[in-house]
């Protein structure tokens, strides 16, 4: 029978040893993405299939559209099994403000008074 003790080292060190790896490829590939040339427009070409879009460069050559490695990253939040909450409840209690008990520098609310159109209009 393994040792627990073991088995879960080996787990880590494997797990680790993954994440290393995950880590050095995806950052050779962000940085091949950010070598390409950017597409900076699009043609879109009429085939027997169907529409196709192709990039193309500023001088009308085609070029790969590819995501940006600077917000790629942010598409893992959409598959992220949890979600922070986005206002987490707090401890304070709000009071509701009443104008009947409303003192400013010790001066009484103020009143409501309608007055008149001037009398030369």
């Amino acid at each position: 029978m393994p040792n627990p003790r073991a088995m879960r080292k080996l787990r880590l060190d494997i797990l680790s040893l993954m994440m290393a790896l995950l880590m050095a490829f995806t950052a050779v590939h962000m940085g091949y993405i950010r070598g390409m040339s950017p597409a900076v427009g699009q043609m879109e070409l009429c085939t027997g299939t169907g529409p196709v879009t192709v990039g193309v460069d500023s001088e009308g050559k085609p070029a790969s559209l590819h995501y940006c490695p600077d917000c790629a990253l942010t598409l893992l939040a959409a598959v992220a099994p949890w979600q922070p909450e986005t206002f987490a409840p707090s401890g304070h209690h709000i009071t509701p403000f009443e104008i009947d008990n409303w003192r400013a520098h010790g001066a009484t609310a103020p009143t409501a008074r309608a007055r008149a159109p001037p009398a030369l209009a």
